[in-house]
């Protein structure tokens, strides 16, 4: 067989072995050759060439629109060799890598999994390891895209070549109840998968992501699933609910079967689409749980009053050229005290992240402190320079374009960050604040003023199991003539955090959020949303970075 088809280039490895693209020389075509090597034994039983020839017959029959061609499969003592239909385009895994999908193409993506998957099953064939590599699409001539599955049958296939259990599921998609291996996929865990990419695609990522096996599962089972609507409010409520009916960890609350989430999905009508929101979504992979976050209530915050200025003094005319040199002397020491704080204050601001704080309040779960103007619109010739890796540092993310993200190789507290809104970022050549990232300097995204009052981030945070002591998260946002409303939400019974930063010069602020000693597996939602003041003009917000460190 190997001798028909000639190896092009390694297209990726996964547990079951390397997926290569190869050229057919009977037919003059590229195709997807894989090859499964065997371990053990269990290939010479008898019982065995009879079940993998059933389950084999099974895959080459099946013919759908949405599933891959399989072209030929072959057995020989070193193990299964499978060709499969190439199609040359990214997988969905590699769209999210750019922001969640507009619904309207996740309602047709959902359609035509659980068209194909519908056509599998009613031959007892069974995915049971649906992970976002199993996805890719293809445009269609009237529009939108139609969406494939690449690997049916192959977890199945490599496990029963290899004599053991392999897993090319992920972990944070798959079906609580396929963990352990004791029981065979069906129909229910397939579609709880539907939905747990469904929900993915939507929100741009997953709470769940970089778990532990034994961690997602007890998440999945305890209902620990952050609302989609937290992610992507956007999406409606009739679809949103049918996601999260597919997602249920429980498989009893699931639909009952494929023919009833397929109606139901028929039934809902989607909207015309909205423009795809542009999202900054930071890959990180924590080992700690999600936890729930419960919806945020409004709790008043008084700003702290500003000093009254001290009333000039009157002097008698008759004193003022006996003391004409002690004020020019006294004017001249007070410009230069002022340049001395102003310098400090430079510096103070250059170096940026580790500043000095006031104590936290006994028994204060999450605490504002006060905010800082780092440099004005009117100064963006002379950008202020931010270190964001100092020793006390933990984490940081800098929001540079075209949506290229920086990323800090180390720490993991920064699992998403998510965008709500039309408005475009754009990188300014003049930028007010630069930041110094590993030996080199990040330019961050400023915003254009199609941002309007609403739009914002949406921020999760998960503080890793190893975490000890206290801190800071460091907000460094562009705020011209609109507030920012700050909402954080913890664990359930934790009274939410809602404040505001009211709009001062037009400039970059410094937002340092303190978390005195959150207890490792804590997860944190962050929602910073622009408020306008009134007039439009001017209006521009932006998130240029994030910053993590010790206090």
């Amino acid at each position: 067989m190997t001798e028909r088809y000639e190896i092009i280039k390694l297209i990726a490895k996964d547990p079951a072995g390397g997926r290569y693209l190869a050229e057919d020389s009977m037919l003059g075509r590229k195709v997807v050759f894989r090859h499964i090597d065997a371990e053990g034994d269990g290939m010479q039983q008898e019982s065995w060439a009879k079940e993998f020839s059933v389950f084999a017959g099974k895959l080459c029959a099946l013919q759908h629109p949405n599933l891959f061609t399989i072209y030929d499969v072959d057995v020989d003592e070193d193990g299964v060799s499978m060709v499969t239909q190439f199609i040359d385009e990214k997988s969905l895994s590699d769209h999210l890598k750019e922001g969640a999908l507009p619904q309207i193409s996740v309602y047709r993506m959902a359609n035509d999994l659980l068209e194909a998957l519908h056509a599998a099953h009613s031959s007892g064939v069974f995915h049971g390891a649906l992970h976002a590599g199993s996805i890719t699409r293809v445009p269609r001539a009237a529009g939108g895209h139609r969406y494939f599955i690449v690997d049916l049958g192959l977890n199945k296939l490599a496990t029963m070549v290899k004599g053991k259990d392999v897993q090319i599921a992920d972990p944070v998609l798959l079906a609580p109840e396929l963990h352990d291996g004791t029981n065979e996929p069906d129909a229910l865990a397939d579609l709880f998968m539907v939905g747990q990419l469904c929900y993915t695609a939507l929100a741009g990522g997953h709470p769940f992501a970089g778990e532990s096996p034994e961690q997602c599962v007890a998440s999945h089972m305890a209902g620990e699933l952050t609302p989609l609507k937290d992610f992507a409010p956007d999406v409606q409520a009739d679809f949103e609910a049918w996601v999260m009916h597919l997602a249920k960890g429980d498989r009893s609350q699931r639909p009952a079967s494929m023919e009833d989430a397929m109606a139901a999905l028929h039934a809902i009508k989607i909207h015309e689409p909205l423009p795809d929101v542009a999202a900054q979504v930071q890959a990180v992979t924590p080992t700690t749980a999600v936890q729930v976050v419960t919806p945020t209530t409004a709790v008043q915050v008084v700003a702290p009053a500003e000093e009254e200025a001290p009333a000039a003094s009157v002097m008698d005319p008759a004193k003022k050229s006996n003391k004409k040199g002690l004020v020019m002397i006294g004017v001249l020491c007070l410009l230069i005290g002022i340049v001395l704080v102003v310098g400090l204050n430079r510096g103070d601001q250059r170096a940026g992240v580790d500043g000095h704080y006031s104590e936290v309040p006994e028994g204060v779960w999450v605490h504002l402190h006060e905010t800082l103007i780092v440099n004005t619109i009117e100064k963006n010739d002379d950008p202020v320079e931010v270190n964001l890796d100092t020793e006390k540092t933990l984490d940081w993310n800098v929001f540079t374009a075209p949506r290229a993200k920086k990323e800090m190789p180390k720490g993991k507290y920064i699992r998403t960050v998510m965008a709500s809104g039309k408005f475009k970022g754009v990188t300014g050549k003049e930028s007010g604040i630069h930041f110094a990232t590993g030996g080199g300097k990040a330019i961050p995204l400023d915003v254009t003023n199609a941002a309007k009052a609403g739009d914002g981030w949406q921020i999760l945070l998960l503080v890793p199991k190893a975490h000890r002591g206290s801190m800071i998260v460091t907000f460094y946002m562009l705020q011209s003539q609109c507030d920012f409303h700050i909402e954080v939400t913890g664990k359930s019974g934790d009274k939410p955090l809602s404040k505001d930063v009211k709009a001062t010069e037009s400039g970059v602020v410094k937002i340092p959020l303190e978390l005195p000693k959150p207890k490792g597996g804590q997860g944190y939602n962050i929602k910073i949303t622009a408020q306008s003041i009134g007039s439009k003009e001017g209006f521009a917000m932006g998130l240029n970075a994030i910053h993590v460190g010790r206090r």
